[in-house]
């Protein structure tokens, strides 16, 4: 177990952070960062609900145009009826 976690924390480095003893220092910023295509069914409530217009549909599905623009309200994510939309750090464009 202890060899997972610490794969886990090296893997969080290398995407979000920098280790500084037993501190993390996180790179980027909270925001949407995923829509599973597989899991959205076009109902579109994502899109009504998000107030920063950070989602539109394209060909039926809900996808992420303007994520800089995330406030990271979580809107999107509470009203999706089938939890395709993740939350997490990306990073400062």
């Amino acid at each position: 177990m202890r060899n997972l976690v610490c794969l886990q924390r090296v893997q969080w480095q290398e995407k979000c952070g920098e280790s500084d003893g037993n501190k993390m220092v996180i790179k980027g910023r909270l925001a949407i960062r995923e829509i599973d295509p597989y899991r959205c069914t076009g109902c579109g409530v994502c899109v009504q609900s998000c107030m920063n217009d950070v989602i539109r549909m394209k060909r039926g599905k809900a996808v992420i145009v303007y994520q800089e623009d995330c406030g990271a309200c979580f809107a999107c994510e509470m009203d999706c009826p089938r939890e395709a939309i993740s939350f997490g750090f990306v990073s400062e464009s």
